[in-house]
């Protein structure tokens, strides 16, 4: 019986023995595990990088125990899976790299019919705008009262009611230049008489009618909500 276990031992060192250790095909192996690693594989080719980091693990281990034989069958196959992840994740990554163009030429398509279209409205705008202006210029009102530089006043007419007459200056608030520049004959703003003929101020520069408006607001001469007070005849 001692016999029999002395010579399994010797058989099973001899086998062992007759094995060498496999150091290429590690060196291959892992060289294709880190290339996998270097090229992405774990996250675009997660299975097979698994497959190939799994196999070159329990290579090593074998090794590492001296079983070289069962190490140069695992060896093989975690070179191929290793070498079938670089594969896969470089064509994952040309096809993200695809994907990623495809949308950046939409955008940037979506981004020039954007400016087309603020560009032919804006183009629109000032055809519009063109041609609203030379219409304008070109209509001319079919009846345009002259301004008048004097005025006789009629029944029922008030300083206020006649600075509002569009021939005079189309502004109610300016009945004050008028009382100034006739002041020899009217002596209260509120009584203008039929017949009476008034000179109507016409060198009003914009800062003397907005001074004028603001003397007018302040004067209680004629209530504002009020357009004309009747004055009082001979």
């Amino acid at each position: 019986m001692w016999k029999n276990l002395l010579y399994i031992s010797f058989l099973s060192i001899l086998l062992v023995g007759c094995a060498s250790n496999p150091h290429e095909e590690l060196q291959l192996a892992r060289r294709a595990v880190a290339q996998a690693y270097a090229s992405g594989a774990p996250e675009l080719a997660p299975n097979e990088y698994q497959a190939a980091a799994t196999a070159l693990r329990d290579a090593e281990n074998l090794i590492r125990y001296g079983n070289y034989k069962l190490a140069s069958k695992v060896l093989p196959q975690a070179a191929t899976h290793g070498f079938r992840a670089t594969f896969k994740a470089r064509e994952e990554r040309v096809k993200v790299e695809l994907k990623q163009k495809k949308l950046e030429e939409q955008l940037r398509k979506e981004e020039e019919e954007k400016k087309a279209r603020l560009a032919k409205i804006e183009a629109e705008k000032k055809m519009a705008t063109h041609t609203y202006k030379r219409k304008k210029n070109l209509v001319k009102p079919l009846h345009q009262s002259p301004l008048l530089t004097h005025f006789e006043v009629r029944e029922k007419q008030s300083l206020w009611a006649i600075s509002a007459m569009r021939e005079i200056y189309n502004d109610p608030l300016l009945w004050p230049a008028i009382y100034k520049a006739n002041r020899d004959q009217i002596k209260d703003p509120r009584q203008v008489y039929p017949g009476q003929v008034l000179t109507i101020p016409r060198q009003l520069s914009e800062s003397i009618k907005e001074n004028t408006r603001q003397e007018a607001k302040d004067s209680n001469a004629f209530s504002i909500a009020t357009p004309s007070n009747p004055s009082k005849t001979n």
